[in-house]
């Protein structure tokens, strides 16, 4: 069944998150990712709008601990489309306007979480789309097993040994946001700065805010 946390690959203690300089523990992690999937329906699927990295994060992993296949909705999309989906989907996001569930801010201080049951590795975990340019988007389910696997690689082969710290500007719910920005962190010992920076004085804000090393 794999690690049913493997986003406490790392000790407890250390960051997976940082949040304006500040980091955010992996057992926060753990215990809101746990508290909200709580809130979530026991069939279905989910469907992920939320604008943060932290509420992106919260929601997949939320999803995948209930057993429920996650769709990434672009998040620039006022209410995204639930188009012709035939399993019921729950909308996740930060705006309790635009969602079924609303995903809360992560509580600074945890104690931690309570052991969850662990999820089929190789079951649907996210369900991507292709962006529609070509044509119509197609939906594309992704297994733990391979979005974990292509993670790792990309860590081996780009990464320091050491952990680093991330900043990433591709958005989260596309493919190689979602490797190196979201899974990543999750299965290694490196963590990611929760602000997705556009411009050249956001970046470099961005990398000033957590100490070296730093990968852009």
């Amino acid at each position: 069944m794999g690690d049913p946390l493997p986003w406490l690959a790392a000790p407890a203690d250390a960051p997976l998150l940082w949040s304006n300089g500040r980091p955010v523990s992996r057992a926060a992690f753990a215990a809101a990712a746990c508290g909200l999937a709580q809130r979530l329906p026991e069939a279905g699927s989910t469907l992920n709008h939320c604008h943060t990295r932290a509420g992106f994060l919260l929601a997949l992993v939320a999803s995948a601990l209930r057993r429920l296949p996650c769709r990434l909705a672009a998040p620039d999309d006022a209410r995204p489309s639930r188009g012709t989906m035939q399993q019921p989907v729950c909308v996740l996001a930060e705006d309790a306007r635009s969602a079924d569930v609303p995903v809360p801010p992560i509580a600074p201080e945890s104690d931690g979480a309570s052991r969850p049951p662990a999820w089929a590795p190789d079951g649907p975990f996210a369900i991507v789309s292709t962006s529609g340019s070509t044509g119509q988007p197609r939906a594309h389910p992704k297994t733990w097993l391979t979005l974990s696997h292509a993670a790792r690689q990309i860590a081996a082969r780009l990464l320091p040994t050491q952990p680093a710290r991330i900043v990433a500007t591709v958005p989260m719910h596309h493919m190689y946001g979602l490797e190196t920005s979201v899974i990543l962190p999750l299965v290694t010992l490196h963590s990611v700065v929760e602000s997705r920076p556009a411009f050249p004085q956001d970046v470099r804000t961005a990398l000033e805010s957590v100490d070296a090393p730093r990968v852009l």
